[in-house]
């Protein structure tokens, strides 16, 4: 995989098709796997598309759905016979650990490399629940059936960029201006104090990435994905079907743009299409008309550049 990446192993509703896998994607980071969600035959996909998976540090669950999780326990079990002892760490909501205890225990298998799980509470607003060398990652609650989150991640920013004009005007000396894109501030010795925000450029993430998971349309989404590079949003019905979306706590391709437009993102990537639909055209079509910007749809094997 590239440095820096999204790639869908699946994206079908409940069941897998021909040509589509259950929910499932590896965001690539610096040439570090993060998985989010695995659906039945995650491990395969992650073959067929080359995925070094004894790499990936963490792995994001949004819902114990069994479309989005059944695929984790042999994931693991995969990671345990090969040989694995770097550690794991597994986000998703409450019932998770219990989740894989049950599977471990009836089946007889044993952990050999350290596995860590951390289960989420609803919250009312989005949190910070990871962060490491290369991203931070926070949990998003959504309107499912079930408790469900969404996550959005955001790479590490690197150092601040001094602004020409404090170069010029301030007459930075080398020391002050290494201080300085470190995020600290300087105090000179005449008692002038120069600060990050005066002397550096603002700091901005290069990319920012939003994952919906299974969701009726939600203002914490909306809010989570102002501005955001990519937003994968479910798209499960066409609009004519609105009723159906509402009574599955789904969402239609319709008020997959809407969200899109409200967010101000600049790409809608269209997934958890419903078995029905042979044309997925049709849906990507429906979200662009509310939209407005670039739609595509998160088929099986798909890659999106985060930058």
């Amino acid at each position: 995989m590239k440095k820096g990446e999204l790639l869908i192993l699946g994206s079908s509703a409940a069941v897998p098709t021909g040509s589509n896998s259950p929910t499932s994607q590896v965001l690539s980071v610096s040439g570090l796997p993060y998985l989010i969600d695995a659906g039945e035959g995650v491990q395969e996909r992650l073959r067929t598309f080359k995925v070094r998976f004894q790499k990936i540090p963490v792995i994001f669950i949004s819902h114990l759905h069994g479309d989005h999780v059944l695929g984790l326990p042999g994931l693991i079990g995969t990671m345990n016979l090969l040989g694995r002892n770097a550690p794991l760490k597994i986000i998703g909501p409450k019932g998770i650990r219990e989740f894989l205890e049950v599977i471990h225990r009836l089946t007889g298998s044993y952990q050999k490399f350290p596995l860590s799980v951390q289960e989420l509470e609803i919250e009312d607003s989005t949190v910070l629940v990871h962060e490491d060398g290369l991203i931070k990652a926070w949990s998003v609650p959504v309107n499912h059936r079930v408790t469900t989150f969404g996550y959005k991640i955001q790479p590490i920013k690197g150092k601040r960029k001094i602004a020409p004009h404090a170069l010029k005007e301030l007459k930075l000396t080398a020391a002050e201006m290494k201080v300085l894109v470190r995020g600290e501030d300087v105090q000179r010795m005449n008692g002038d104090r120069l600060t990050t925000e005066d002397c550096c450029f603002p700091e901005r993430s290069p990319w920012t990435y939003i994952y919906s998971a299974d969701t009726r349309p939600c203002e914490t989404i909306v809010e989570a994905a102002e501005g955001a590079t990519l937003l994968y949003h479910e798209a499960t019905y066409l609009a004519d079907k609105s009723a159906l979306a509402k009574k599955t706590h789904h969402s239609t391709a319709l008020e997959a743009g809407e969200v899109a437009k409200k967010a101000s993102v600049q790409k809608l990537i269209l997934g958890h299409f419903s078995n029905r639909y042979g044309n997925l055209e049709l849906l990507r079509e429906e979200a662009m008309t509310a939209f407005g910007g670039p739609v595509e749809l998160a088929m099986r094997g798909a890659r999106f550049p985060l930058i």
